[in-house]
């Protein structure tokens, strides 16, 4: 019979920043491949974010990401990145 296969990598680090901050980012590749229509994908990312606690409640975020496919599936490849800045409150 065809099936289809997936493989993929995934890796994440991260460190404290000074007392009240937080740093991370992470990485991912993944391979799929499917013998019913003999298709392939390979999709790429990675993120960075920055935290830090600015009172006992109140904590700010900053992070951006980038996302990339390679695709037999499409004539088109596609790439996509992002970003927030954000705060949180907790109760």
């Amino acid at each position: 019979g065809q099936r289809d296969e997936s493989y993929y990598v995934v890796g994440s680090v991260g460190s404290d920043v000074g007392q009240s901050g937080a740093l991370s980012a992470s990485a991912y590749v993944n391979w799929f491949s499917s013998q019913i229509d003999n298709s392939d994908l390979t999709a790429y990312g990675a993120s960075a974010a920055y935290n830090r606690a600015l009172t006992n409640r109140l904590t700010a975020r900053a992070a951006v990401a980038v996302d990339y496919f390679d695709s037999d599936f499409s004539d088109e490849d596609f790439a996509a990145a992002s970003a927030l800045v954000g705060l949180r409150l907790d109760f």
